[in-house]
């Protein structure tokens, strides 16, 4: 934990059964002001409420935030007093590499009342909490070359860290993402769409190079699809190997689970939790819940719905494993 990220009062340890792990995602909306404003009640709100949850069953072991910003952030994480905090990348972090076959008119056309090709000022939004141990594995900013209007002035990415469960079972890997906006970010269509096809295929190139594919892996944020069929249509082709079918809300929402504000998620179409089983360990989402009631299932805390979804891991059997090693 970084010095004065220090919580107000941490939290006891969850009552869970070791092989189960909560993972809750929200794009909390903590933009700074003029991009927002009034946004500190609302934030206080989400963090105290998981404070409030520490030592049941309710408490997600990890949270995955974005828009998580400047003091905005800082104040969040020593309300909700967890006792492990990772934050994505900062405008000095590094960029993924961009792709040499690119069509460089995309870049030389940026516009710089929309921001473009001006430069970071802001963090990517990205934290990650958690009552059990992590670590950094990687994370990387998608480059100028692959955003498109206000989004550039952000520090966009990904980070993936690996989370320790104890003795007897694997660590897990979870990552956090926030991808370009549409019509919000200002940009053309034509420049939205290509900007999210190069950071689908950089996120793609990232993660294969960055995660173990020995160990359990969810992959959750804001992918920012909606409905646009282009989105959604060239992510769910890419090697990131995400779809309905292994997404931990939508898969237990197929099943008759769907708290208040769940049909909302999944119309939205933004967040996600993707969830991968290893050879040697198969990953299966249990149960989903909206936290925090009515508030955060009618937007009244943020423009999205946070939602947990509790996974569990048991050794994999042959076939799962052959399943497993396909779709790393």
């Amino acid at each position: 934990m970084r010095d004065g990220d220090q919580p107000t009062a941490l939290c006891e340890s969850t009552v869970q059964p070791e092989n189960e792990i909560s993972v809750l995602t929200y794009n909390v909306k903590g933009l700074p002001w003029p991009l927002a404003s009034g946004r500190e009640e609302p934030l206080r709100r989400i963090a105290s409420g998981l404070h409030e949850l520490c030592g049941t069953a309710e408490r997600p072991h990890v949270v995955v935030l974005q828009e998580a910003f400047g003091e905005a952030a800082d104040d969040f994480i020593r309300q909700a007093g967890y006792r492990h905090v990772l934050r994505g990348p900062n405008v000095d972090d590094a960029e993924f590499s961009s792709f040499v076959d690119w069509d460089e008119q995309f870049f030389d056309n940026a516009s710089a009342a929309l921001g473009e090709g001006l430069g970071r000022y802001l963090n990517s939004g990205l934290v990650i909490l958690s009552d059990r141990p992590i670590e950094l594995v990687a994370k990387g900013i998608f480059p100028q070359e692959a955003c498109a209007g206000y989004d550039c002035l952000a520090s966009k990415g990904i980070v993936l860290a690996r989370v320790s469960l104890g003795e007897d079972l694997p660590a897990f890997v979870i990552g956090n993402i926030h991808m370009n906006a549409k019509n919000s970010s200002g940009a053309s269509p034509e420049r939205q769409i290509e900007a999210y096809r190069r950071q689908v295929d950089l996120a793609t190139e990232f993660v294969s190079n960055s995660r173990d594919p020995q160990l359990p892996f969810v992959f959750a944020g804001d992918f920012n699809m909606g409905t646009v069929e282009a989105r959604r249509d060239h992510l769910f082709a890419s090697g990131l190997h995400v779809r309905d079918e292994n997404d931990g809300l939508r898969v237990l929402a197929s099943q008759g689970q769907r708290p208040v504000g769940t049909e909302e998620v999944i119309r939205h179409g933004a967040d996600y939790q993707f969830y991968f089983s290893s050879p040697q360990w198969s990953l299966e989402p249990l149960t989903t819940s909206i936290p925090f009631g009515r508030a955060n299932a009618n937007k009244e805390l943020s423009d999205h719905i946070g939602f947990m979804v509790t996974y569990r891991l048991t050794p994999a059997t042959v076939s799962q494993s052959m399943e497993a090693q396909n779709a790393s």
